[in-house]
């Protein structure tokens, strides 16, 4: 598992607000967080959840959790790679 890195003085190399958000939604018992990091007041983790990947937005202010749109590895690694520069 990847370290913790905050980006908010840096900027993310993708905006977050590009992405289209839905509500998260568990789709199984046993959700895996693979990577996870801190941009500008919310937390990216990079999620494995029966064979799907996908990122999960969480707001620092407690707000409803999102997710991006679920995918193949390689396709959301390269999401998670534009907006945190890394893995």
């Amino acid at each position: 598992m990847g370290a913790r890195r905050d980006r908010s003085d840096e900027g993310p190399v993708m905006a977050v607000e590009s992405l289209k958000w839905d509500p998260y939604g568990c789709r199984s018992p046993r959700p895996r967080v693979v990577d996870f990091a801190t941009v500008g007041a919310a937390e990216l983790e990079l999620m494995s959840e029966g064979g799907e990947y996908f990122i999960r937005l969480t707001p620092s202010n407690g707000g409803t959790a999102l997710e991006s749109k679920r995918g193949l590895s390689a396709e959301v690694r390269q999401v998670w790679r534009d907006l945190t520069g890394r893995l």
